[in-house]
């Protein structure tokens, strides 16, 4: 398995420490709860298009 560090090199160009990500995942983790948590309108119409 590649290292985040690794990949953000290979695909991004971008020299990020371990440190920076183990911050920035806390930060998505935080986020992602929120949204997780926070409560959908009320939908009249859903219109699912599997192409």
């Amino acid at each position: 398995m590649m290292r985040v560090t690794k990949v953000m090199e290979e695909m991004c160009g971008l020299s990020v420490s371990s440190t920076q990500v183990s911050r920035l995942t806390t930060e998505l983790d935080e986020t992602l709860e929120l949204w997780r948590k926070s409560p959908l309108p009320e939908i009249a119409h859903l219109i699912i298009d599997a192409t």
